[in-house]
């Protein structure tokens, strides 16, 4: 809902046994069910976000936040209590990360706005998401490698909302006249490519 609704790209991962389709992301606009929450893909797929949100009710919590540490994801929060919280960030220290990283995770997940219901929620965490970003943290990728440092990420400008638009491979985009323009959404690639006759 908030997502879509800022123009942002929500992308929803689970377990391959919860099959793609049904109700169980209606407003993600790509749903993954290929085992992504493994250390390998998990952090391939973390590694190319700009926050990972972990919200698996306490099934696979531990996991996804491994691969999203790991992967120095520069927004990284759990949607669980604080109690579950504390638990979790103890069983990732207790699995080698570095205690450092594990208390940058956000916990209760989202700005404190008040929200109960799953809409506020999402819009709590959307306006966190928004406030730390862009400031990527210098996450270990390894918990016995050295330190790497921050990589500013290339930054676009979106020409029909004015948008800052961080440039990655799968990021909105189109080339006209030999160039690349990105785009916040779909939305505002399409209004540019009708405006330019392309």
């Amino acid at each position: 809902m908030a997502g879509t609704e800022t123009c942002w790209s929500i992308k929803c991962a689970m377990p391959a046994s919860r099959a793609p389709g049904t109700n169980a992301s209606p407003t993600a606009s790509r749903v993954s069910a290929s085992s992504p929450l493994s250390r390998r893909n998990g952090t391939a797929r973390a590694r190319a976000s700009l926050g990972v949100v972990v919200a698996s009710q306490g099934h696979y919590d531990e996991p996804a936040l491994e691969a999203a540490v790991r992967a120095r994801s520069p927004y990284i929060a759990l949607v669980a209590s604080r109690r579950r919280g504390t638990e979790v960030r103890e069983a990732l220290v207790a699995a080698g990360l570095a205690a450092e990283d594990v208390a940058a995770i956000h916990n209760p997940a989202g700005l404190d706005l008040g929200a109960r219901h799953p809409g506020e929620v999402a819009l709590s965490i959307l306006a966190e998401l928004v406030r730390s970003h862009p400031s990527p943290r210098a996450f270990a990728v390894d918990a016995g490698a050295p330190a790497q440092q921050p990589v500013t990420p290339e930054i676009a400008v979106d020409p029909i909302c004015g948008m800052e638009v961080v440039v990655t491979p799968d990021a909105v985009s189109a080339v006209v006249d030999g160039e690349a323009v990105y785009f916040c959404c779909d939305g505002c690639r399409t209004r540019y490519l009708a405006q330019v006759g392309a």
